[in-house]
């Protein structure tokens, strides 16, 4: 009868340490995941900041294209009218 309490002890004593074992393995993985998501925000802030200036580039191109065109437009019109 010792014999088994003794069992039951060790028995219990290897589960809890199994039982922490996993919590540590559990709160590492969920650190890790945590450091993770951080990076990925983080990146995901650089890119919308990096496509927002590259639309703003692209407004003001399109904006000078615009005048490119009526200044042509009003060069030919002007050697058109000397021819």
């Amino acid at each position: 009868m010792r014999n088994d309490s003794v069992d039951l002890k060790e028995n219990a004593k290897l589960i809890m340490e199994q039982a922490d074992d996993r919590l540590v393995e559990t709160q590492r993985l969920a650190a890790e995941a945590e450091a993770l998501g951080y990076t990925t925000i983080n990146d995901l802030k650089r890119q919308r900041e990096q496509l927002e200036r590259a639309r703003q580039n692209l407004y003001r191109t399109d904006a000078d294209l615009d005048d490119s065109n009526r200044l042509m437009t009003s060069m030919m019109r002007r050697y058109h009218k000397f021819d």
